[in-house]
């Protein structure tokens, strides 16, 4: 995800002078301005949005605010379908739910192993 991001940040800032990131560089701790100025974004975010919402539902919506920040990375588990129609048993692929493309797990990911299909309600 880090590779992603880097490339994704690199792109949009392609025509500016600002320098490439590299994602295999070192990550380095936050300095202590980083923190203090990642808490008070924070804040304001939140506070931005206390006064739009009902105050139950603010731990939802930052869950929804952060979930947003993976929607390339959510996909639709679809059972796989022989060349006559028929429906294989114990196959699936994977569409994407922004391309609506085939796409697949990584083997090293923890859902590769998952075997059960999850449900959300």
């Amino acid at each position: 995800m880090r590779e992603q991001l880097t490339r994704i940040v690199n792109e949009v800032n392609a025509l500016s002078t600002a320098p490439k990131l590299d994602p295999k560089a070192p990550l380095t701790p936050p300095t202590r301005t980083q923190k203090i100025l990642l808490r008070f974004f924070l804040l304001f975010l939140v506070m931005s949005f206390v006064s739009l919402i009902d105050l139950a539902d603010l731990s939802s919506f930052l869950r929804q605010v952060i979930a947003a920040g993976f929607v390339d990375q959510v996909a639709r588990r679809v059972p796989m379908v022989d060349d006559e129609g028929r429906t294989l048993k114990n196959r699936f692929k994977f569409i994407s739910a922004v391309a609506n493309a085939e796409v697949f797990v990584h083997p090293s990911s923890v859902m590769f192993k998952v075997r059960t299909p999850l449900s959300y309600h």
